[in-house]
């Protein structure tokens, strides 16, 4: 019981630590595994999902004023990551989720990013536009994923800004301590 007790707090220590902000810049971490993913999130709360078995550590945040949201999946993996080989492992099973109800799917390599883009129906009335963009490198792999509900061209700046700022830091360990104010997983600063 202590045990379990135990780890429950180190995860849940883990999560507050790692989203102390650097501005508007969040750094993302999967506990154990050397390399950091940095991106500006932008004035609003974001909070981290870590599945310790997979590996994996996502961000998300969805409070922005321009109402993108932002989700960041950095994860370990058991190839030589790089932005192709990422997005050849993960974008078929993301692409396979979407069942058929993507269109104008445009494919690109920019930034040093492999970019999937595309428009995405539910079949209701409500249409999004997502842009995917791989990073990779030793054995991590990022993907980040930002979509828009009524996307306009003039979007396309703010999705570009967001993807300029995105950092994938393999050499890098853990979160430096930084003052400022918590990002609660709830979104609540304190």
């Amino acid at each position: 019981m202590k045990a379990a007790t135990l780890f429950v707090s180190l995860v849940v220590s883990i999560v507050v630590y790692a989203q102390q902000p650097f501005g508007n810049r969040a750094r993302v971490e999967v506990p154990g595994v050397m390399g950091v993913l940095e991106i500006d999130v932008g004035p609003t709360p974001w909070h981290l999902d870590f599945l310790p078995e997979d590996k994996w550590t996502m961000l998300q945040a969805r409070q922005r004023p321009d109402h993108i949201t932002i989700n960041a999946l950095l994860r370990q993996v058991a190839f030589v990551a790089s932005a192709q080989s990422c997005k050849n492992e993960f974008w078929p099973r993301l692409q396979q989720s979407l069942g058929g109800r993507a269109s104008n799917l445009q494919e690109s390599f920019t930034g040093g990013f492999a970019r999937q883009e595309y428009t995405f129906s539910d079949g209701e009335k409500t249409t999004s536009h997502h842009l995917v963009a791989y990073l990779g490198s030793r054995n991590l792999c990022s993907e980040v994923h930002l979509t828009k509900e009524g996307f306009t061209p003039a979007d396309q700046k703010s999705f570009e800004q967001i993807l300029s700022s995105v950092r994938l830091l393999p050499d890098e360990t853990g979160v430096t301590a930084s003052p400022g104010k918590q990002f609660c997983p709830d979104g609540a600063r304190r």
